[in-house]
C-alpha cells in the first residue's frame, strides 16, 4: 500500500503535471513522494529484521553489486530531458527574436503600441506552442491573437506584411533559437549521464568463475 502511494505520487504529476500547467498539487505529491517511500523502506526494513517475510529484502542494498547496478540504471534512465529543455528556452527563444519582429512591423507601417501587443501575443503564443501536448494542435492564445489582427482595422496589406513578420521570419527564427539553446545543454546532460553510468558499470565487481568447478 504504501510502495504503490509513494509511486503514484511521484509519477501521477511527472504525467500529467506539464498538461496541466504544473498546478501546486503536483509539486505537493512530488514534495509528499519520497515521505511516504522512506515511510515504506522504514516498515520493510522492520519486516527484514522480524524475518516476517518483507516485500523487498533490504539487506540487498548493502551488497555493493545491487546498489551499483540499480544506481547505474537510475543514472541511465535519467537522461531523456531534451523535450522538457525545449519548453524551458521557449520564452528566452522568443525574447531573443522579438527585436527582429519589431523592427519588421515598423516596416510594415505599424504603431508602436500596436508592435507591443503583436510582440507579446507571439511571445505568449511561441511559448504555448512549446509546451503544448499535441504540437499539430493550435493553442488557443495563438488562435485569439491571429483573430485580433484579423478583426483590426488596419489595411489588408498591412495585415499581410504582420502575417509574413510572425509567421515566416519570427516563428521559425525562434524555433532554430529555441533548438540551438538546447541542443548544447541536452547533449553534455546525456554525455555526463552516460560517462556517470558507464564508471558505475566498472565499479561492479567481477564474477569469478571457480576453474575447479566441472
Amino acid at each position: 500500500m504504501l510502495l504503490g502511494t509513494g509511486l503514484f505520487l511521484l509519477v501521477l504529476p511527472l504525467v500529467i503535471g506539464r498538461d496541466e500547467g504544473w498546478p501546486a498539487w503536483s509539486f505537493a505529491f512530488m514534495g509528499a513522494s519520497p515521505i511516504v517511500l522512506a515511510a515504506f523502506a522504514g516498515w520493510e526494513r522492520t519486516r527484514t529484521q522480524r524475518n516476517a517475510g518483507p516485500l523487498i529484502d533490504t539487506t540487498l542494498f548493502r551488497q555493493r553489486p545491487f546498489s551499483l547496478g540499480l544506481l547505474a540504471c537510475l543514472v541511465f534512465f535519467a537522461g531523456v530531458i531534451f523535450f522538457g529543455l525545449l519548453g524551458l528556452n521557449a520564452s528566452s527563444s522568443s525574447a531573443s527574436v522579438a527585436p527582429q519582429l519589431r523592427h519588421d512591423l515598423t516596416a510594415a507601417g505599424v504603431p508602436a503600441p500596436a508592435q507591443r501587443q503583436i510582440t507579446s501575443r507571439f511571445q505568449a503564443c511561441f511559448s504555448a506552442r512549446a509546451h503544448a501536448k499535441d504540437p499539430t494542435a493550435e493553442p488557443a492564445i495563438c488562435a485569439a491573437a491571429a483573430r485580433r489582427i484579423a478583426a483590426s482595422p488596419a489595411p489588408e496589406p498591412v495585415k499581410a506584411r504582420i502575417a509574413a513578420a510572425v509567421e515566416r521570419h519570427a516563428l521559425p527564427a525562434a524555433r532554430l533559437a529555441d533548438f540551438t539553446r538546447s541542443m548544447p545543454t541536452a547533449l553534455w546532460w546525456q554525455v555526463a549521464v552516460f560517462a556517470l553510468a558507464l564508471f558505475l558499470c566498472s565499479r561492479l565487481p567481477s564474477l569469478r568463475v571457480d576453474e575447479a568447478t566441472p
